[in-house]
């Protein structure tokens, strides 16, 4: 399983770091990270897009910087990818979990259609149980995976919308989480949750409800993090987002996973910055609103710490 962000700002030490970045006219249609596959059971890769205005600007020469991490890479940091708190997988559009770790985690899926004026939509929620419960609440990142239908149908081949990408976790507890997805795509996803008891040398996580907007509210879960500045004023799109400092620093730059925290499937998350002692979150509901309205969202930072 992989895992991507966007970054949007500066990768390394830089003198603006801990300041506000202006996007640039870049809009929150742009830069949509999510894994590829042409059938269940193949292999993924890493793909990005984008939707709207944005779509004409993408080219190879403006791709951006993203951050990305593979479940091997974690078991190789915990030695055993099966570890009670350490659990990945992979979930199909059906619901189905189509990887090796069928006997530590079940999967239920159902369908609904939510109506939110003017419209209505149908989305998908995935509840994924683990067998054996952690010690505590687990972060849950998530990253979704298209399933590429087949070409000879000319129908929806690649995503033809940011809906169509759009993926909340919600429900986090010692037992499990709920996925919230697109009803009528042929998308899944793919998830890692990572225990509490897991150490933070090398992995700094948690969930982060800080200086953003949910109802009911929800409390931070941090490991290895702590929440540094003021929370910003002013809710547009060029506010910053949460700067989240790491409590041991990190001996290169990390790579910065993170996913929105939220009830309803229209939300996204891109990464501002990072350092080796920092990184910068910012996670909004209705992206391409007038009104921005920061919403909770899990983290991931993981790299080696030096000695």
């Amino acid at each position: 399983a992989i895992f991507a962000t966007p970054i949007r700002g500066f990768v390394g030490d830089d003198e603006d770091e801990d300041v506000e970045f202006a996007f640039g006219g870049r809009s929150w249609e742009a830069d949509f990270f999510f894994a590829l596959s042409s059938e269940i059971n193949a292999g993924l890769s890493v793909a990005v897009t984008s939707f709207g205005r944005s779509a004409q600007d993408l080219t190879k020469a403006t791709l951006p910087a993203y951050s990305f991490v593979t479940s091997d890479s974690m078991g190789k940091l915990f030695g055993d990818g099966d570890s009670d708190d350490f659990l990945t997988g992979v979930v199909s559009p059906q619901g189905l979990l189509l990887d090796r770790n069928r006997d530590l985690v079940s999967v239920s899926r159902k369908g609904e259609t939510l109506t939110i004026f003017p419209g209505s939509f149908k989305v998908t929620r995935v509840s994924v149980e683990f067998n054996s419960p952690m010690n505590g609440q687990p972060t849950v990142i998530l990253f979704p995976v298209w399933y590429k239908p087949d070409e000879s149908t000319l129908d929806e081949v690649f995503p033809a919308s940011a809906a169509q990408l759009f993926l909340t976790v919600h429900q986090i507890s010692e037992g499990g989480f709920e996925a919230i997805l697109d009803g009528a795509s042929p998308v899944g996803f793919n998830f890692l949750a990572i225990g509490p008891d897991i150490p933070t040398k090398n992995v700094k996580h948690g969930l982060v409800s800080v200086c953003t907007q949910t109802v009911p509210p929800i409390l931070s879960q941090l490991n290895g993090i702590s929440i540094g500045g003021e929370c910003p004023g002013a809710e547009t799109e060029d506010t910053p987002g949460v700067l989240l400092n790491f409590d041991e620093p990190f001996s290169d730059i990390p790579s910065v996973i993170a996913t929105p925290h939220a009830r309803l499937s229209n939300n996204r998350c891109i990464v501002e910055s990072i350092t080796v002692s920092s990184a910068r979150v910012k996670c909004t509901e209705n992206p391409d609103d007038i009104n921005f309205i920061p919403v909770p969202f899990t983290f991931v930072a993981i790299g080696e710490t030096a000695e």
